[in-house]
C-alpha cells in the first residue's frame, strides 16, 4: 500500500494522464446496531461503564441506556431522572466511565457516580452553600481520573475545580419514566481558579496531559 503521488511517481505516470483507480475501503461501513428515541433534544451524550452511554436533554433530564442487539429499534432508555434545572449542555466521563460530570443552562457543575444502572450524585456548584457558579450556560467539559474539571460558559469563562470530601446519598434506578429529581449531593466542588479565556462562547475544552489544557 501507497500514496497516488508514489505510485505515479514509481511507475512514471504523469499526473495530466487520466487514470481509472479501483480501490477497496481500508474500513467497512458502521452499522446502526440499535435506536433510541429521545423524547427531547439532546445536549449531552457519553459513554459510562458497562457498555451502557448517558443522554442529557433539553429537559434536564439524564436518560441512562444499553445498546441492544443489531437492527433493534426504539429501545426504552433503562432510566431517566431529574439531573439539572434546564438543559443539559455538556456531559463528560473518566476513562471506564464510573464518573460523570455535566452541566447546562441552570449555570451548575455536577460531579456523578455511575454503575451503569443508576446514577449517585457526588458533588455540585450551583452556588448554594458557599459554592460558587458560571454566570452563563456552561457549554464544555473536561475531566481527568484525578477530578480536576475544567469548564467553560457561553461568556468564555473557563473555571478550574477539584471535588472535595463528600458523602453521597444513592438514587435509586427509575426504569422509563421520570419521577422525582436527583438526591442532593453532599459534597461540593470547590473553585481552584477562573478567568476570562475568550470573548466570546466557549464550545470545547480538554485536558493535554499534566499541566495544559486546550480551549
Amino acid at each position: 500500500r501507497k500514496s497516488l503521488r508514489g505510485h505515479l511517481s514509481e511507475h512514471e505516470i504523469s499526473s495530466e494522464v487520466l487514470l481509472t483507480i479501483e480501490y477497496a475501503l481500508a474500513l467497512p461501513r458502521p452499522t446502526q446496531a440499535s435506536e433510541h428515541k429521545c423524547p427531547e433534544w439532546i445536549g449531552g451524550l457519553c459513554a459510562v461503564m458497562d457498555g451502557s452511554f448517558l443522554a442529557g436533554g433539553y429537559d434536564g433530564v439524564f436518560r441512562l441506556a444499553t445498546p441492544g442487539e443489531r437492527s433493534q429499534s426504539d429501545l426504552p432508555f433503562t432510566t431517566e431522572m431529574q439531573a439539572h434545572d434546564g438543559a443539559v449542555k455538556a456531559l463528560r466521563s473518566t476513562v471506564g466511565g464510573r464518573r460523570v460530570v455535566s452541566g447546562g443552562m441552570d449555570r451548575t457543575v455536577k460531579v456523578w457516580d455511575c454503575n451503569g444502572k443508576s446514577l449517585v450524585p457526588v458533588a455540585v456548584a450551583d452556588g448554594a452553600n458557599g459554592t460558587t457558579t458560571h454566570e452563563n450556560s456552561v457549554e464544555a467539559l473536561a475531566v481527568d481520573d484525578s477530578d480536576r474539571i475544567l469548564s467553560g460558559d457561553w461568556d468564555g469563562r473557563l473555571c478550574f475545580w477539584k471535588v472535595e470530601a463528600q458523602t453521597a446519598r444513592p438514587v435509586e434506578a427509575k426504569r422509563r419514566r421520570v419521577t422525582g429529581d436527583a438526591a442532593a449531593a453532599e459534597g461540593r466542588l470547590a473553585l481552584q481558579t477562573a478567568w476570562k479565556a475568550h470573548n466570546q462562547c466557549m464550545s470545547g475544552v480538554e485536558w493535554m496531559g499534566e499541566d495544559h489544557a486546550c480551549t
